[in-house]
């Protein structure tokens, strides 16, 4: 499976799951796929198929006097004298206006689209995920781009409207589309999932140098030499090879166990020099014969 993922672009919830039960080293349930969503440590995707959308950017509107909605808000307020001289809001700007097909991997944007944000909530909790919004579910592309999803209106409808009369992707032919992907169709992609498991690798770094730092007691540095010595020793019986005067030869086991740390990739040599290996040969036998 290790070597599968790195061709897959995308996983389902129950292939992650299987995943990051073999890379944490723990039962991991799809369940819990869906609250790591909920709980914005994994991102959700959507792969696509015959869908339609529009690029749009994020833009901030300035409402005040002389502004529509500001004057709207300020004919229907009670008491004007309360009402902010100006005040900020947060949307999306249609970039075109022409539809254009969206085909594979996007990502549920959640930070414009508070109805997102319900619903990714509601897969870890079950409860909610009905907001609706106007603008649209909102998607995030490979490239970064944000798209709002969209429906074409009923070709019936458009005929008798006259929207026929315009190009078929013309903005006018579609309206803003609020569905999300089914349970079954949530997947997360290569990228993300390889992100939010090298937490995990980061931290198992950092727990190893860590132990790397903790200095051995004498009782356990004497411990180790002398079993060492005792591996000499076997060696010395087996082999004559490793054998010098009755004695272990001390720099042909070393010499050896150099040849078998070069043929391990990427080990950790700290410590394992001929001299290091020599030196504790020589401590463990000594301690044997004390």
């Amino acid at each position: 499976m290790l070597k599968l993922h790195k061709l897959k672009r995308w996983f389902t919830v129950d292939e992650v799951a299987k995943r990051l039960t073999i890379t944490l080293g723990e039962p991991v349930e799809p369940t819990d796929v869906l609250r790591l969503m909920a709980d914005r440590h994994l991102a959700v995707f959507w792969f696509l198929q015959d869908r339609y959308g529009m690029e749009v950017a994020p833009v901030t509107w300035i409402r005040q006097a002389g502004d529509p909605v500001y004057d709207l808000a300020a004919a229907l307020h009670g008491d004007k004298a309360k009402l902010a001289s100006k005040w900020y809001e947060e949307d999306v700007c249609s970039q075109s206006d022409y539809a254009q097909p969206l085909e594979g991997l996007y990502r549920i944007e959640d930070d414009f689209c508070g109805a997102s944000a319900d619903w990714i909530t509601s897969l870890g909790t079950g409860q909610g995920g009905d907001k609706i919004t106007l603008n649209g579910t909102l998607l995030i592309d490979v490239d970064g781009r944000l798209w709002r999803l969209l429906d074409r209106f009923d070709s019936k409808l458009l005929e008798k409207d006259g929207a026929a009369r315009v190009a078929y992707n013309h903005h006018s032919n579609f309206y803003p589309a609020t569905d999300r992907p089914w349970p079954d169709q949530i997947v997360v992609s290569r990228a993300e999932l390889e992100r939010f498991e090298s937490q995990f690798a980061d931290e198992d770094e950092s727990t190893r140098a860590a132990g790397e730092q903790t200095l051995l007691t004498d009782r356990e540095r004497f411990s180790y030499q002398k079993q060492i010595a005792v591996l000499a020793l076997a060696l010395a019986e087996k082999s004559n090879r490793y054998s010098k005067g009755g004695a272990p030869n001390s720099s042909q086991i070393a010499a050896a166990a150099a040849e078998i740390l070069d043929a391990l990739p990427e080990v950790n040599r700290h410590g394992t020099s001929s001299t290091s290996i020599r030196a504790s040969i020589a401590a463990g036998i000594d301690l044997l014969t004390r």
